[in-house]
């Protein structure tokens, strides 16, 4: 069974939110279509902390070194990935007070801003998304 390893962020704005992506309907990427967060997968060897930074340079123009941001757990679990079982190794990080002009959006449909006191029940929100937010809402960290 594939391994992926990757890293994802829980990107917190100035107006007390958190930005979620909408992604293409592409079928080899992951979860196409859904709600997610931003972050993706690790290259060969590419530490967690390096992923991130590279990935949300690369989504949004987000340079995370010039914010507060912690390593919030990591999380293993099986899912599936183009169709097929997998393990996920997944490190998820908090980046704090992003204001939204200071982003640019390349990779993925849009942006969403959501308040924590939102349901994620909604189905067109990624289950991994859904497990994370709530880990975060019930955690000492929120």
């Amino acid at each position: 069974m594939q391994t992926i390893t990757g890293s994802l962020a829980i990107i917190l704005t100035t107006d007390n939110t958190f930005l979620l992506q909408l992604r293409e309907n592409i079928p080899t990427i992951d979860e196409p279509g859904k709600i997610g967060l931003f972050g993706g997968s690790a290259k060969e060897g590419e530490p967690f902390e390096e992923c991130i930074k590279r990935e949300l340079i690369e989504e949004l123009e987000l340079d995370i070194t010039k914010y507060s941001y912690n390593h919030f757990r990591t999380i293993k679990f099986q899912s599936i990935y183009k169709d097929a079982p997998c393990k996920k190794n997944i490190a998820l990080y908090v980046v704090k007070e992003v204001a939204l002009e200071k982003i640019q959006l390349h990779e993925g449909k849009e942006i969403i801003s959501l308040a924590f006191s939102n349901d994620f029940s909604n189905p067109a929100i990624s289950s991994t998304t859904r497990q994370v937010l709530e880990k975060y809402r019930t955690s000492t960290m929120y």
